[in-house]
């Protein structure tokens, strides 16, 4: 009969323990106190409802439903793995959550993050982070650092509010991001910036063929061993980083900045959009975009820069200064040389206008032209040749040298005209078909044309 009576406390011991929350399954030494409270040490191991617990040492509640674990804390499921030197566990009003302290970190697939502390809810479902956090990414090693951070696993979800700064790397440029507030979809690898922020963007020189030999902990120190051909700087008010696709967007303020090594002028541009596309190829800036690059100056209300062409279009309300010309249309298509911002060619459609003051001390002798469609080639930055096409008209003055007086004015309209530029300014014109043409030496004449 006392055999039979132990056989039903242990079973009933048993049925309690599977139907509460924290069931031990292992340890070198058990105790239990007089309130009914489970010591227990060495080896530990404890079921937390289908979680895995480890720990050196562990007082486990008499109700079974919470307990405080010591020393090499080790948390696992299916997918996440946590560590820390001590951890809370208990249940309130069929609410689970644990408490860590100590060297946090909670690995889950590609993602490891950092802490001194943490508070994970409703079991693993929403974990908070605190103190000295960093989040590190793999395969593209990139890694985040900040006061707080808030992860859903559910949703796969990271976000904070204290961001300090974020580092990454790809095949073919190195990212260094400073903003406060971001979150983070691991499930698209999409970062959205929902504070001020400044991006910085190296292009390397060479591309590195294996990224995956950097770990994430490297990144912030290896801009310096890195060689890069440029540089350039993005801010906005807002925006989203598709790290999958290199896809940005900005609002709010934007500027950008580039750097190339090889050239000493610096491209400087701002607009309250910019909209980056792989897929297309395409970046989209809208509403005031104004772009400065050393003697160009550009300004539009939406422009186009299509990266595989390097074609930039200016779609609305376009002008265009460069050095002491003016350059006006309903829309002007600029090519760019390789790569960068410095013009090649340009053309003007519909209501092109082009005007120039070769004197700033004689505002009322201005060079100008216009026609319906006007194509501009450029030499080494300098204007070398002007095509207007279609009721083509133009007036400018002759001077012998740059810094002479004019003594001649020349009024020109035709269905095409060819004029070549030196540095001096314009050396000859021709004009194609229904040609007219006023020549008048001495008596200037100082008309104007109409836009």
């Amino acid at each position: 009969m006392k055999k039979i009576i132990h056989i039903f406390i242990f079973l009933l011991v048993s049925s309690m323990m599977a139907q509460s929350l924290l069931n031990i399954k292992k340890a070198d030494v058990f105790k239990q106190t007089k309130d009914g409270r489970r010591i227990i040490y060495g080896n530990v191991s404890i079921e937390y409802d289908v979680y895995k617990v480890d720990c050196d040492s562990a007082i486990v509640g008499k109700d079974l439903k919470s307990a405080k674990l010591f020393k090499n804390v080790v948390l696992r499921d299916t997918s996440m793995v946590i560590h820390c030197d001590k951890a809370d566990i208990y249940r309130y009003n069929e609410k689970r959550s644990v408490y860590l302290t100590g060297n946090v970190m909670l690995k889950q697939e590609d993602v490891t993050v950092y802490g001194k502390s943490a508070k994970l809810m409703e079991l693993f479902d929403r974990v908070t982070i605190k103190d000295s956090v960093r989040v590190e990414y793999q395969p593209t090693p990139s890694i985040l650092f900040c006061r707080e951070l808030k992860y859903d696993t559910k949703k796969e979800v990271i976000s904070s509010t204290s961001i300090d700064s974020v580092f990454a790397l790809d095949s073919l440029r190195y990212y260094e991001l400073k903003t406060n507030r971001a979150i983070y979809d691991l499930s698209t690898s999409i970062l959205k910036l929902n504070s001020r922020y400044d991006l910085e963007v190296y292009e390397l020189q060479d591309s590195i063929l294996n990224i995956s030999t950097f770990s994430s902990s490297d990144i912030p120190g290896l801009k310096k061993n890195l060689v890069f051909k440029s540089r350039s700087t993005i801010s906005a008010d807002k925006g989203n980083f598709n790290f999958e696709t290199n896809n940005h967007f900005a609002s709010g303020n934007c500027k950008f900045s580039r750097y190339e090594t090889d050239n000493p002028d610096t491209t400087f541009f701002s607009c309250e959009t910019i909209d980056y596309s792989t897929d297309t190829g395409i970046t989209q800036i809208d509403k005031d975009v104004r772009l400065d690059r050393g003697t160009l100056f550009v300004t539009t209300d939406y422009g186009e820069f299509h990266h595989d062409k390097d074609l930039i279009k200016l779609l609305k309300t376009p002008k265009i200064i460069f050095e002491n010309h003016t350059i006006t249309g309903d829309t002007i298509f600029i090519t760019a040389d390789d790569g960068s911002f410095s013009p090649k060619e340009a053309t003007i459609m519909n209501n092109a206008f082009f005007e120039s003051i070769p004197d700033s001390n004689k505002m009322d002798e201005k060079n100008q032209m216009s026609g319906r469609k006007m194509d501009i080639w450029f030499d080494k930055e300098k204007l070398s040749k002007i095509l207007i096409s279609k009721e083509a008209e133009a007036l400018y003055f002759i001077r012998e040298s740059e810094k002479s007086e004019s003594n001649a004015s020349n009024y020109l309209l035709g269905d095409t005209l060819v004029i070549n530029l030196d540095d001096e300014g314009i050396t000859n014109a021709h004009v194609k078909g229904g040609c007219e043409g006023v020549y008048s030496p001495g008596n200037l004449k100082k008309k104007t044309i109409k836009k």
